[in-house]
């Protein structure tokens, strides 16, 4: 079973909707979390950074479930 491509299409459209967040001028009244992520430069540093993070969590996911199929061959072929 293959959970990466949902998984994946979700990420992109949650990545789009993040990039279509209005613009917010120093006058407005901001959250504390827009006011850390203020800038679109710092908004796509942040968005390159989630994807990197999202590639590896997925690069992890299937390294697990390789060396999961694997001991449990192992498992399977040891004699008890």
């Amino acid at each position: 079973m293959d959970c990466k491509q949902p998984f994946e299409k979700m990420l992109v459209s949650l990545i789009d909707e993040i990039a279509e967040f209005p613009q917010v001028d120093s006058s407005s009244p901001q959250s504390p979390a827009m006011r850390q992520v203020s800038t679109p430069l710092e908004r796509d540093d942040y968005l390159d950074e989630l994807r990197l993070y999202v590639k590896y969590l997925l690069f992890d996911l299937d390294a697990t479930r390789r060396e999961n199929v694997y001991l449990r061959k192992l498992l399977e072929k040891r004699e008890f």
